[in-house]
Parts: C-alpha cells; structure tokens; sequence
C-alpha cells in the first residue's frame, strides 16, 4: 500500500482557511507534494452551457451569470430559487460571514440590491441594525480570495 499513488482533491476559500490548514499547505507545497490550482469564475459561454445542462433556460445564463460573477456554485443555487428569491444557501453563507464578525443580520432580495466582492452575489440586500451598517459593510467588501475574484 504505500507504494500506491494517493491523489487528493481539496476546495477552499483562502481567506476563511484556518491557519493550521495554511501552514500545512504551504508546507506540503514546499515539499513538492501539493499544487494550487486557483478556479477563475465561469465566462458567459461557460455559465450558458451550465445553465444548459442543469435544465435550465439559455436566455436566463446571461442575468444568473452576472448575478453569480461567474462562481458556478451561487449559478447553480440561482437556477434553482424562484427569480427574485436569494437561494436558502447563499442567504446562509451571507449571515455565516457577519456572525464570524459578531454582526446579526436579516438577509433578503432585492433586485436593486448591490454586489458585494467576497460574495459575488447580486441582488442580496442585507440588513443590519444601524451601529453595525459600517461594520457589516467592512466585512462584506473583504475580498474572499488573494485574487480578489470574488468567489468561493
């Protein structure tokens, strides 16, 4: 057995990593033993032929692509939440972010919502109380990667 090749696959979002993960990571890169391999968002010919294969319409990529920035998980929870609902998952993930900063908050769509870069979902408006707003604006302009992309 331990001549036999062991590959191993591992998601992560950089910025939520915990240090222990990153210093194991990066040791193991030093080592020769690991490759990062950085996901760029999906292009709109890409997000077509997702929607495409999920049953979905073509005509509806282009705004689920936008909507998404391209990260194929929130395209997917988007094809599959009724049009102006913010999917259960992503809503999650939103409040997830302001409770790891110890902000509450109410998450719900809006249409006319704004786009914030770690999440890389629009149409989220998120409420807060007032004595949070600049806090949760903070924590939701993080970028979730080195990059910057915006995506999981």
């Amino acid at each position: 057995m331990r001549e036999a090749a062991l590959l191993l696959v591992a998601a992560y979002r950089p910025a939520e990593a915990p240090p222990a993960l990153v210093h194991l990571l990066a040791e193991r890169f030093k080592e020769g033993l690991t490759r990062r391999i950085a996901l760029a968002p999906l292009t709109p010919a890409e997000s077509v032929a997702l929607v495409t294969e999920l049953g979905g319409d073509p005509a509806l990529a282009e705004q689920v692509q936008e909507q998404s920035a391209g990260n194929p998980y929130f395209l997917i929870e988007l094809c599959q939440a009724a049009p102006g609902d913010v999917p259960p998952a992503l809503a999650e993930l939103v409040r997830a972010r302001l409770a790891a900063a110890g902000i509450p908050a109410a998450v719900l769509g809006d249409d006319a919502g704004g786009m914030y870069p770690n999440l890389g979902i629009r149409g989220v408006r998120v409420m807060v109380s007032a004595s949070d707003l600049d806090e949760a604006r903070a924590v939701l302009a993080e970028p979730a990667h080195e990059d910057g992309s915006g995506g999981p």
